[in-house]
């Protein structure tokens, strides 16, 4: 069958494989890249024992504060009022309380608070040595990395 046209009809398997197989080597060809000079590791040896200096000592332990569950409800005049509850629950609940010695501020963080954000507000205060205050989000903006870190030391303050 010279000059006879290809159709669904008369294609066949092995013409299938034969074009991706071409189409597998090309994405290859494509991707295929020569390999980075990779740089020499860079190391440090750090001694413990010989720490130049600290910054401000940090405090966190928790507090078991007492609760009463109370009740809102609207009165006649369209406003929420607080109330004390017909059935009320006393109890204490678990809350951090993080303290700075040095200069006597606290604050108290619930212990539903996410832990990547308690991780980034803890990390932040001991390296910024500025006591965490709220909003959080004003604070870790406040409190930033970038702030106070040399600018000749390259970081990804993202990470």
């Amino acid at each position: 069958m010279v000059g006879a046209k290809m159709t669904a009809n008369n294609s066949s398997p092995m013409n299938y494989k034969l074009v991706l197989a071409i189409l597998a080597l090309g994405v290859l060809a494509l991707n295929c890249k020569a390999p980075k000079e990779v740089p020499a590791p860079k190391l440090r040896t750090l001694s413990p024992a010989e720490v130049t200096s600290y910054h401000m000592p940090v405090n966190m332990q928790v507090a078991w504060v007492p609760y009463e569950n109370l009740e809102v409800k609207m009165d006649k005049n369209n406003n929420w009022v607080i109330v004390e509850s017909k059935d009320p629950k006393k109890s204490v609940i678990p809350v951090m309380l993080i303290t700075y010695p040095a200069t006597g501020d606290s604050v108290w963080v619930q212990m539903d608070t996410r832990s990547d954000l308690l991780g980034q507000l803890i990390k932040h205060t001991l390296m910024t040595q500025k006591p965490i205050t709220e909003p959080f989000d004003a604070y870790l903006a406040d409190a930033a990395c970038s702030s106070c870190h040399p600018a000749d030391v390259k970081v990804n303050f993202e990470k």
